[in-house]
């Protein structure tokens, strides 16, 4: 393990234990386990914490399911890689929706405009 290796793990170590609820913080650290350490295990152990502070998060399933199928825990690492693909299909799904009502408001926006007429100056 070099030099920066070592610093990067140790801020993220350092910025999760400064900011215990933050979950992202705890996400970066355990990345930075599983990179710089290769540990895993441990790397698991702080992505589940940050799902318990963070809830349904697609890339903390994901993280999950990696860690579990380098363990060997073969129906954990399923568990979370198909509720990783769950949660990212729910999360393109309400950005598509979001977009679709984007362009029925604009549309409906046009409609009036031109309803109205050319605008007055």
């Amino acid at each position: 393990m070099g030099h920066q290796e070592r610093d990067l793990l140790e801020r993220r170590r350092v910025r999760a234990e400064r900011s215990p609820k933050d979950p992202q913080a705890l996400v970066e650290y355990g990345w930075a386990v599983l990179a710089v350490e290769e540990k895993p295990e441990d790397a698991a152990e702080i992505f589940l914490k940050a799902l318990a502070l963070a809830g349904r998060r697609e890339d903390i399933h994901h993280a999950l399911g990696i860690c579990y199928s380098l363990t060997q825990r073969t129906e954990l690492a399923y568990q979370f890689i198909r509720s990783s693909l769950r949660l990212q299909g729910d999360q393109g799904d309400r950005s598509a929706n979001a977009t679709a009502d984007a362009k029925k408001r604009s549309l409906m926006q046009d409609d009036v405009g031109f309803a109205r007429g050319p605008r007055r100056q």
